[in-house]
């Protein structure tokens, strides 16, 4: 299956504006954020504090829809979702 990565701010300058993935059936936010890091050959520490567990501070949405942090492990995706990472965002 195919899904799409959209990163924004200063994950752009690592991944890109946009990746399409090529994932295994059933993979999960977590396994094609991995995946995302392996393509563009980044270090696991930009996304993940450790195996699996995305840093509480980044912000994921799937098909416009805002998910926690502690479900991209367990959220499965579809073919053709669209997965969007953005960092933190500060300013006034």
């Amino acid at each position: 299956m195919n899904i799409e990565v959209k990163s924004f701010a200063r994950f752009r300058e690592h991944f890109g504006d946009s990746v399409v993935l090529d994932l295994p059936e059933r993979e999960t936010v977590s396994g094609a954020l991995e995946r995302l890091l392996e393509v563009r050959d980044s270090d696991t520490g930009i996304l993940f504090s450790s195996p699996g567990m995305l840093h509480n501070y980044i912000i994921v949405m799937i098909n416009r829809e805002r998910i926690e942090t502690g479900d991209v492990g367990s959220r499965i995706l579809d073919d053709g979702d669209v997965v969007v990472i953005y960092p933190p965002v500060s300013g006034g």
